[in-house]
């Protein structure tokens, strides 16, 4: 949904640039990007990033476990400290750190074999980068 949303806000910014359409016009596309965000995200959680994830998890565990998941995912106190830090998608070098992390907290929050974690921690690490 975000990716598909920011090519739409890219394109909107490149018709403003180009003079392509009047400022009012931008000005009341924009508000209504803001508008699809809002209703997106009824998912309860209080950032996108919760949201993506939950998102995600939710197309393959069913939403109450996805939900508790999320919910753990984010209480972590290693995986919380990490990513309140403001550079962290900066930081390359910590990112497979982050993985394996999620990597143990998926195995038994979804009840998933390691590779299938592994592969799993690897789309919610690049979910967490884009939000």
């Amino acid at each position: 949904f975000f990716d598909k949303l920011a090519e739409e806000l890219e394109k909107l910014l490149e018709e403003e640039k180009a003079g392509r359409i009047s400022q009012a016009q931008f000005l009341e596309q924009l508000e209504l990007f803001g508008k699809r965000m809002a209703d997106k995200d009824k998912t309860g959680f209080e950032t996108p990033a919760h949201s993506a994830v939950y998102r995600y998890l939710a197309a393959l565990l069913g939403e109450d476990t996805a939900r508790a998941a999320t919910t753990k995912l984010f209480e972590d106190p290693t995986l919380s400290h990490t990513l309140a830090a403001s550079n962290w998608k900066r930081m390359h070098d910590l990112h497979p750190e982050i993985r394996d992390l999620l990597r143990k907290l998926l195995m038994p929050l979804a009840g998933w074999e390691r590779s299938v974690a592994r592969e799993h921690a690897g789309r919610i690490l690049d979910i967490l980068v884009k939000n």
